[in-house]
């Protein structure tokens, strides 16, 4: 089994502290550019207007870039996992033709390309392609072994040999 119940609460942990780390400093910033506001106002002062602008624009910037590049993935990854245990999947069988070394990007995970051939001659018409998650390994698997694959939307979510 590629993926268990640990996997999933692994990731909604990493979820919930990355989530603190985005949205209480976005939080705080925002907080900061009202007081700045309010207290210039109430010394009827009209220059800090650019201060209040200024933490506003900065909360704002921070929330995007680090929802971006910090948050978000892990919300993908997360959804990936629950689809991976609870979602719908379909099993294919076959003979493991290809294992590709370069990770690329499916759906916004890293993944692996495998190649498994159904047919009974291996004729290339033939092939069919799954990604397998890159933080998961077929160790154990060669090339020419006999799998079945339990898939998601073409991502491996359990493999196992014939």
């Amino acid at each position: 089994m590629l993926y268990s119940q640990a996997d999933k609460d692994a990731a909604a942990a990493k979820v919930k502290q990355r989530v603190l780390v985005v949205w209480i400093p976005t939080a705080l910033l925002l907080v900061l550019s009202i007081v700045t506001f309010i207290l210039y106002r109430i010394n009827h002062d009209e220059t800090g207007w650019g201060l209040s602008a200024l933490f506003t624009i900065l909360a704002g910037g921070y929330c995007i870039f680090f929802y971006g590049v910090y948050l978000g993935p892990m919300l993908k990854y997360k959804k990936h996992i629950f689809y991976m245990l609870e979602g719908r999947k379909s099993v294919t069988t076959g003979v493991l033709t290809d294992i590709s070394e370069n990770v690329l990007d499916k759906d916004g995970i890293d993944c692996y390309s495998v190649v498994i051939n159904i047919g009974e001659k291996s004729d290339p018409e033939d092939d069919r392609l799954f990604y397998l998650d890159a933080y998961k390994s077929l160790d154990g698997f060669k090339l020419g072994d006999r799998i079945r694959i339990e898939s998601n939307d073409r991502m491996i979510a359990d493999v196992a040999k014939v």
